[in-house]
């Protein structure tokens, strides 16, 4: 266990499991509604998020096609 005794704010929270866990977005939006922690805030960074991630795998794809 950590040393620092940190309270994370709910999009804090959804942030770290993407980021300490490699949880995909789906999956940290998943673990926060399981928790009770997925809010208006979480729930507008998580559209954001998925929305740019949808955008890559696009363009991914585009660039996999050209060559």
């Amino acid at each position: 266990m950590s040393e620092y005794n940190v309270k994370l704010n709910n999009m804090e929270t959804y942030a770290y499991l993407m980021s300490h866990f490699k949880m995909t977005c789906y999956e940290a939006a998943a673990e926060m509604k399981k928790r009770g922690l997925f809010d208006e805030n979480v729930a507008t960074v998580h559209e954001g998020v998925s929305n740019y991630m949808e955008l890559i795998n696009k363009q991914k794809g585009k660039t996999n096609e050209n060559k």
